[in-house]
């Protein structure tokens, strides 16, 4: 039997899940339901009035473990069941992964914050504000997205966490197309700051397959040193320099010495290169 659900005019709530449900459970377009689920957003994030609904199955609380997300991951955090709900079916829809929040501290406890892509953050909670939750996350990790949902008369709070950091903020009733472009953005500089860190830590860890020997030569050898420059500051042969170049080159993994200076100057603050650059 679907469950019942009954939402009264002092929750300030609508459950704008509902026809999004049932059209989705019709097999309706995904235009159809994007337009429904648009409409009501714009309700529920302003405030609505009292409806009883009957659902078969509803976003949830997620869970906080999420093993290799294949999509974005996006957290909402609203204390307004129906916001996250009627948002977490639009972001499905849009192919993205949700998991939603009913306080900051719950996000702050459970979160897998290095799993985030975006956060979507209503700057009035019940508990922890807003603005605390924001400035948590910031300390946490510093560079993850964060978009501000705000009413009217917090646009100063809102502003403030720009100042602070955050991507954007919308102000009640919004645009779901707004967020939706938000969130774009956000997935998109957080993917391009992850894939950042994985080049940084795959070229570290080539770094630390090279003997003292091998490292001592890629110095020399970015720092712009022939192979019988190298030989005659390192006293070896020309002979045992090539050696020891083809040893980098494999495990660098690098198709031309190009390529290495290239990377090397990339990620000189990973490489920590011992050699200050020069030419013999």
């Amino acid at each position: 039997m679907p469950a019942r659900l009954s939402l009264g005019p002092d929750s300030g709530k609508i459950m704008a899940v509902v026809a999004a449900a049932a059209a989705l459970a019709r097999g309706s377009r995904k235009g159809i339901l994007s337009k429904i689920l648009y409409v009501f957003i714009r309700i529920v994030s302003a405030g609505g009035r009292r409806i009883d609904v009957s659902v078969d199955s509803l976003p949830r609380r997620h869970p906080a473990i999420i093993t290799n997300p294949t999509t974005p991951v996006i957290a909402i955090v609203d204390d307004d069941s129906a916001l996250r709900d009627a948002l977490a079916i639009l972001l499905n829809a849009e192919k993205m992964t949700v998991v939603s929040f009913s306080s900051g501290e719950d996000f702050l406890e459970t979160a897998p914050v290095n799993d985030i892509g975006c956060v979507v953050l209503d700057i009035h909670l019940s508990g922890m504000d807003g603005m605390e939750v924001f400035r948590a996350i910031r300390k946490v990790r510093d560079s993850l997205p964060v978009i501000i949902m705000t009413g009217h008369g917090s646009v100063p709070l809102a502003v403030e966490a720009l100042k602070a950091g955050a991507l954007d903020f919308i102000q009640k009733p919004f645009d779901p197309d707004r967020l939706l472009a938000g969130i774009r953005q956000a997935t998109n500089l957080e993917a391009a700051e992850r894939e950042a860190k994985i080049r940084v830590t795959t070229f570290q860890e080539q770094l630390a397959k090279l003997t003292a020997r091998e490292r001592e030569v890629m110095d020399l050898m970015v720092a712009g040193y022939t192979s019988k420059a190298i030989g005659v500051a390192l006293s070896i042969s020309s002979r045992t320099v090539e050696i020891y170049r083809s040893h980098v080159m494999s495990k660098m993994k690098a198709d031309s010495l190009v390529e290495l200076i290239r990377r090397n100057i990339m990620f000189q603050g990973a490489a920590g290169s011992k050699t200050s650059s020069g030419a013999a």
